[in-house]
């Protein structure tokens, strides 16, 4: 740590990473290539969205079997830091999604993955992934932001 920050605990530093990059990233993203892989009309991206899925998958598995081990050590004030790091990936995913909301319809392909299942469909599809897969998840560890 630098002079002026405090020192964190490893496991409590490796939880925040882990929360931020695997709960919300992979999560939010699993969830994303899934639904866009079923919408995908032309067999290549379909396929590669479908080896997406299950790499995805993995990491995001990876993240709450880490949490499952890793939340019951963390003292009240490394759950209070690890739910402001929640917040800060889940804020930075939320608005990346709903830039969507402002995108010129022509700058969508039709055969990228937002274009495979429509704008509309993959803002609520992401929005879903971030209230059902990863707050709600988030919740039942108690480290859900606030």
């Amino acid at each position: 740590p630098d002079d002026g920050e405090e020192s964190v605990d490893p496991i409590v530093a490796a939880t925040e990473r882990v929360v931020r990059e695997f709960c919300v990233g992979e999560s939010v993203s699993h969830e994303l290539l899934k639904a866009c892989s079923r919408a995908a009309r032309q067999p290549l991206l379909r396929e590669v969205l479908r080896q997406l899925v299950k790499d995805e998958n993995r990491h995001a598995a990876f993240g709450w079997l880490f949490l499952d081990w890793a939340a019951p050590q963390l003292d009240t004030r490394s759950q209070a830091r690890v739910r402001r790091s929640a917040r800060l990936a889940v804020t930075k995913i939320d608005r990346i999604i709903r830039s969507l909301d402002s995108a010129p319809r022509e700058v969508i392909s039709p055969v990228g993955m937002i274009g495979a299942m429509g704008r509309d469909a993959y803002v609520a599809c992401g929005r879903r992934a971030i209230e059902v897969g990863v707050l709600e998840r988030l919740d039942r560890f108690g480290l859900a932001p606030a």
